[in-house]
């Protein structure tokens, strides 16, 4: 791209793992045309979405290790976007690409550059996509509103995908129940006579529940995107493990943990304090995808 000068930008990340990283930010929209904040340090990229009436708040964190470069200036670079600007971009790129994408900031222009060269037909080719920058305010720390005794679960990301198919002809809202003794998890769909779906113990890695019984109600197309928001990368992204948490007050959280392809090349890790050049092995990289949804009154 003419002009461009990567070594004085204050990001630069490179990866060929373009489908994967598309599929984890599209995960986090709540809504089709909402702001986003990127947020990158040492560890890697935070990517953060909010409903406008706080009533769900979505992040990616994305380690440094799963691009094949990432280079961070300072301690931390905050970015405002249009998330369905980028989300849309990396999609195109997805669709086409041979060789590895990079994403600068700021481009001359003061933009996030997207660029992919490649060579066709012999030539040497230059496509790239340039997202403008917006002002966003920041958002809230969910996790100061935390109370305990929380309830909490660990199960297969595949379970809960099953979880809200089932409930796909469910409207309105979905009410979670917990049972501590003896052990047992509930969805019921509010608007759907009586589908009731019971999440078997035997099929969770781990649970602890602190109080005897809970139920609280949950908007289903937030519970839809908080349980399920991979359901359309199944063939990208596998092997998830997702952990649900319920506190006090029913402030209901969920993390998936999942692993993208590592990059099989000669990785550049660049920071503000230290350059590391290594080789990535075979096994998968630090993904996590986080949900918090507020609950309905009953």
């Amino acid at each position: 791209m003419e002009g461009r000068n990567v070594q004085g930008n204050q990001v630069t990340m490179r990866t060929s793992n373009v489908k994967a990283l598309a599929a984890v930010l599209e995960a986090v929209k709540t809504s089709t045309r909402q702001t986003s904040i990127l947020s990158l340090t040492e560890e890697g990229l935070t990517v953060r979405c909010e409903e406008a009436a706080k009533t769900m708040h979505s992040m990616a964190f994305v380690s440094a290790d799963a691009f094949g470069t990432y280079q961070v200036s300072d301690a931390r670079v905050t970015i405002g976007l249009e998330h369905h600007n980028l989300v849309d971009a990396l999609h195109v790129f997805a669709q086409s690409m041979v060789g590895e994408l990079t994403i600068v900031y700021p481009s001359k222009d003061g933009e996030m550059l997207l660029e992919l060269e490649e060579v066709v037909a012999g030539t040497a080719v230059s496509t790239y996509a340039r997202i403008r920058t917006v002002v966003v305010s920041p958002f809230i720390d969910w996790m100061t509103y935390w109370e305990e005794p929380s309830t909490s679960f660990i199960t297969s990301g595949d379970l809960l995908r099953e979880v809200v198919d089932d409930l796909d002809n469910a409207s309105g809202r979905v009410c979670i129940t917990v049972l501590k003794s003896p052990a047992k998890v509930t969805f019921v769909a509010g608007n759907a006579g009586d589908l009731s779906i019971e999440i078997p113990v035997t099929t969770l890695l781990a649970h602890h529940f602190q109080q005897a019984y809970t139920e609280n109600y949950y908007n289903f197309r937030h519970l839809k995107i908080g349980l399920g928001g991979l359901n359309s990368s199944r063939d990208t992204i596998q092997d998830v493990k997702s952990n649900v948490k319920i506190d006090k007050k029913g402030l209901l959280k969920v993390v998936h943990m999942l692993n993208l392809p590592a990059a099989q090349h000669l990785r550049m890790h660049v920071t503000h304090t230290n350059t590391n050049i290594t080789i990535p092995g075979r096994e998968g990289l630090a993904c996590t995808l986080t949900y918090f949804l507020q609950p309905q009154e009953t």
